[in-house]
């Protein structure tokens, strides 16, 4: 059973039953999200400015590929699923980085006020899509095949298009969805900057912890 848990093949029942379970709980904490009163502030904007959204957005697109992925058995979907996984995990990675040490003790840097959501919620788009992307990684994926220069353009493209996105979505009647980002633009840009490194330091961290308990194997169809 061990050496069935772990087997890193198209055809893992576990695999595909995580995905499941993930795709589950991930939708219905997004449909949870949608129905949050949002202040003045945030209400034009939109509950997609928030990062934790859009990373669960991305898991919930994530899981729905590996879903298809592990029933058509195509090791061409495959290539795409694990690009997917490593920008799934990043950001998830790096929301729960941020947003827990803040939580327990600045909660006013991350949360606007009259902005509040249950604990099982909090959980599941702050905790879940981490700890289970993490679970896959170890268990089920060979490690991610792509090089430090790459992921590091990869992290800057991330931080970039969030900056524009929520340039596009905002106006000057809008207020950061995070009050920590309520700040001059040069203090926002480091911020920023520092959240990508956050982001590429895990990169780092899990591809060599992968690389020295996870023996490399191929995914097989069979």
């Amino acid at each position: 059973m061990k050496k069935q848990l772990t087997n890193r093949s198209l055809d893992n029942p576990y695999a595909f039953l995580l995905q499941c379970v993930n795709l589950l709980v991930g939708s219905r904490a997004m449909l949870a999200i949608s129905t949050i009163r949002l202040p003045p502030g945030l209400a034009k904007a939109g509950h997609w400015v928030f990062l934790t959204n859009l990373s669960l957005f991305i898991t919930v697109a994530y899981n729905v590929l590996t879903i298809v992925t592990y029933a058509s058995r195509s090791t061409k979907l495959f290539e795409l699923h694990r690009y997917l996984h490593l920008i799934a995990t990043v950001l998830e990675l790096t929301v729960s980085t941020v947003y827990w040490p803040l939580r327990l003790w600045f909660l006013h840097l991350i949360a606007a006020k009259g902005v509040g959501i249950p604990m099982s919620l909090d959980l599941s788009i702050h905790a879940m899509p981490a700890l289970t992307l993490l679970l896959d990684f170890y268990l089920f994926l060979p490690n991610w095949n792509i090089s430090k220069r790459n992921a590091l353009a990869l992290v800057t493209t991330l931080a970039y298009s969030y900056w524009f996105w929520l340039y596009i979505k905002m106006d000057e009647t809008s207020i950061y969805p995070y009050p920590f980002l309520n700040v001059s633009t040069g203090k926002r840009a480091v911020i920023f900057v520092v959240v990508a490194l956050v982001a590429f330091t895990h990169f780092l961290i899990h591809r060599l912890i992968h690389s020295r308990l996870v023996k490399a194997k191929k995914i097989r169809k069979d």
